[in-house]
């Protein structure tokens, strides 16, 4: 099995696994939206084709989602974490981070198990990637959580040499 994540002189970077699958998902519904869009304008009937519009408005509305959690990443250091996705950006040091646990949310049939950080302030965010989907398995989510713990211990403030 291929590695999902490089390893860089000091940097870690961790990418959704899904990666691949998801981007095809959004090129899919993408292009379900413009070819709808193009049936609509070349016979101008939206009585006779209103399923080109529920379907296009459908796959349009859905696609973003699809590219926001496609571009996740996580990127560790030494100094200290950071995470991005299509519209937001969190970053903190190691001193700053409490513990890294996991959240699993579930609903209509399927699960997600997303790791949280845990900060001093009692402020936790989601790492953007990577998670684990139950349709879409993440078969190296438990080595890659082992990875950012393994990073807390060696550069959070017991690995510093600071209290603990």
């Amino acid at each position: 099995m291929r590695a999902v994540w490089s390893v860089r002189v000091g940097t870690t970077l961790l990418r959704v696994a899904q990666r691949k699958s998801m981007l095809a998902w959004f090129a899919c519904l993408l292009g379900t939206a413009l070819a709808s869009a193009l049936v609509l304008l070349e016979t101008a009937q939206y009585g006779r084709h209103a399923y080109f519009i529920v379907f296009g408005s459908a796959a349009l509305a859905s696609a973003p989602g699809f590219l926001h959690r496609a571009i996740g990443r996580t990127t560790l250091t030494p100094e200290g974490l950071s995470t991005r996705s299509l519209i937001a950006r969190r970053s903190c040091r190691w001193e700053e981070v409490v513990s890294i646990t996991t959240h699993k949310t579930t609903g209509r049939g399927a699960s997600l198990t997303r790791i949280v950080v845990n900060l001093r302030s009692g402020e936790p965010f989601h790492l953007a990637a990577p998670y684990d989907l139950s349709t879409r398995r993440d078969r190296s989510f438990e080595q890659r959580l082992a990875v950012i713990t393994a990073y807390l211990e060696a550069h959070g403030e017991r690995g510093a040499g600071g209290p603990g």
